[in-house]
């Protein structure tokens, strides 16, 4: 928890532009680590699915 204050810390010392990198990086994780849970999720039901047709 006190790596990611730092982290904020250090974006917020940063200028514009390597904030604006480091936020455009850290959108795109997130929405890979979502996808990723939501597919992972999915999977998850199907499999649920296809066991209880059998």
């Amino acid at each position: 928890m006190h790596h990611l204050i730092d982290n904020i810390v250090f974006f917020l010392k940063m200028d514009g532009y390597g904030a604006f990198i480091w936020s455009a990086y850290g959108l795109m994780l997130v929405l890979f680590l979502v996808s990723l849970v939501s597919s992972f999720k999915k999977f998850h039901r199907i499999k649920a699915r296809l066991r209880s047709e059998n």
